[in-house]
């Protein structure tokens, strides 16, 4: 049963998700961008976001201050000669190893039994891949994927409790 467990973990396109409506902070991780203003721009952008969208019980706040579900905006970038970068952008709500409030059911593996979560492993996430952009095509395109993901949450959050 264990194994099957552990197997299930790494099969997350099937996998349910509870306990959503516990969950009440947000820590927010920003990695990946070396350009300090195009970091204060994402960082804003998402705490302005948030405040639109999350529930007034679910704060949002630095990693080291809520550190059990990191909000994560991940950029991996090369810089293209023109002056432009290419890469992808990839937001992800989390829970780590250390969660007690978000469960997880794998169906194909077990369809009645509820696992608290194991690991640190995306719950829900997104990613888009850009080319020759701007900054302000990268602050357009975070913007975007943020949106989605803390509306994915938020749903989550009504119908998951």
């Amino acid at each position: 049963m264990l194994a099957s467990v552990i197997y299930g973990q790494f099969q997350t396109s099937n996998a349910n998700y509870r306990g959503f409506s516990k969950i009440d902070c947000l820590g927010l991780i920003i990695y990946g961008i070396d350009d300090d203003n195009l970091f204060d721009e994402i960082e804003k952008l998402t705490r302005s976001i948030a405040t639109e969208t999350l529930p007034r019980k679910v704060k949002l706040d630095y990693f080291t201050e809520c550190p059990l579900y990191p909000l994560s905006i991940e950029f991996h970038t090369v810089g293209n000669k023109d002056g432009t970068v290419s890469g992808t952008i990839a937001v992800a709500v989390e829970a780590t190893s250390e969660s007690t409030t978000i469960e997880v059911q794998y169906p194909s593996v077990d369809e009645e039994n509820w696992y608290y979560q194991i690991g640190f492993m995306p719950v829900i996430e997104d990613q888009q891949v850009f080319s020759n952009a701007d900054n302000k095509s990268v602050i357009l395109t975070a913007g975007l994927l943020i949106q989605k993901v803390l509306d994915q949450f938020l749903l989550r959050w009504v119908e998951n409790p």
